[in-house]
């Protein structure tokens, strides 16, 4: 196959996978995500301590790719607005109760 035809074929790959993907991608709160994966998973899913694949760290990241809580630039700590809605802050006697949305 000539250089072009590649081109040509890589090109039109890439923009079936894209119309396919573009479709499965989206996500609302009411609907759940489903993701599909030809690799077979290993279940290391907290650590990759004790090996996994591509589709354990796809799972890991998908988990706990974001914190609820991080740094800011004036090295305190807040809630990560990308991915916490709301929190609730209650007062359990000298305790306190936050729910995370």
């Amino acid at each position: 196959m000539n250089t072009k035809r590649k081109r040509l074929a890589a090109i039109l790959v890439a923009l079936v996978l894209g119309v396919l993907m573009a479709g499965h991608v989206s996500a609302s709160p009411d609907q759940p995500v489903t993701i599909a994966t030809a690799t077979k998973l290993n279940g290391a899913f907290f650590t990759s301590q004790w090996g996994d694949n591509t589709s354990d760290t796809e799972v890991r990241l998908l988990v706990n790719g974001y914190p609820t809580v991080v740094y800011t630039s004036q090295n305190t700590t807040a809630f990560n607005p990308t991915v916490v809605a709301n929190v609730e802050e209650k007062a359990i006697g000298e305790d306190k109760l936050f729910t995370i949305h």
